[in-house]
């Protein structure tokens, strides 16, 4: 068994991963939808969806993301000089709309003690985030609003100890498997490299490791004989099937 082999058992598969936020979601009373406990439901499904959705984020920078004043999580015009790149869907309502406002995360070089990060909410996060923020959020602020996404049992932000036993909690009532948030990051990686072989870059980016070769060094395990094997397998099929001139065959 790989190194990798060995982590990986360890964890969820991704897709029972992502099922969960839904599962979460079906203990609501259907007809008690302003109620508390919903309203942590909600905030429960949500956060383990933002969780895998944006491996972008550290564990940290989820704690900390702010919705007011110099907010991290925001809707707004995408700005000309973020030099971002954005998705199809983005980009297909910014041409009938140039004004079009859309949902961001944006956190600051001295937020993240490394490299500025800015980036459009993928679109499948986009409705729960606003019924939690409009319907249920409210109900669980406490005194004082700490501004943050995401709250704790009292109202106020969450720690790390108090993300860590939530996650916990929820993957194992869903899914018997106590999962940490850092793990979910992993876990994204191993998923994206068993669909991904070749696309150590994309990861490097999302992780935003210094270079690709910290990236491999990390996830590197994934690098296997059999990987490898089957590479030179799907080459030699590719070269039975061409001529020496790079002509296909008849």
């Amino acid at each position: 068994m790989t190194p990798y082999e060995d982590t990986a058992n360890k964890y969820l598969p991704f897709d029972v991963l992502t099922n969960i936020p839904a599962q979460v979601l079906q203990a609501r009373d259907p007809g008690q939808t302003h109620r508390e406990k919903d309203a942590r439901l909600v905030h429960d499904a949500f956060l383990l969806m933002f969780l895998f959705t944006m491996p972008c984020l550290l564990p940290k920078q989820v704690r900390d993301a702010q919705i007011y004043g110099t907010a991290n999580v925001f809707k707004g015009q995408i700005s000309p000089f973020a030099g971002m790149t954005v998705p199809e869907w983005v980009a297909d309502e910014l041409r009938c709309n140039p004004a079009a406002e859309f949902w961001q995360v944006r956190f600051r070089r001295r937020e993240t003690n490394g490299q500025a990060l800015c980036a459009v909410l993928p679109q499948n996060l986009i409705p729960i985030l606003e019924e939690y923020l409009v319907q249920h959020r409210p109900l669980l602020v406490g005194n004082h609003d700490p501004g943050t996404l995401f709250l704790n049992k009292r109202g106020g932000p969450l720690s790390a100890r108090q993300l860590t036993a939530l996650v916990g909690k929820i993957t194992v009532r869903f899914a018997n498997c106590r999962m940490m948030p850092a793990m979910i990051r992993r876990l994204f990686a191993y998923c994206w490299l068993a669909e991904n072989p070749d696309d150590y870059y994309t990861l490097s980016c999302v992780f935003g490791h210094a270079d690709v070769r910290s990236t491999i060094r990390r996830f590197g395990a994934r690098l296997s004989v059999s990987g490898a094997m089957r590479k030179v397998e799907e080459w030699a099929r590719r070269r039975k099937t061409e001529d020496p001139c790079g002509e296909r065959k008849d």
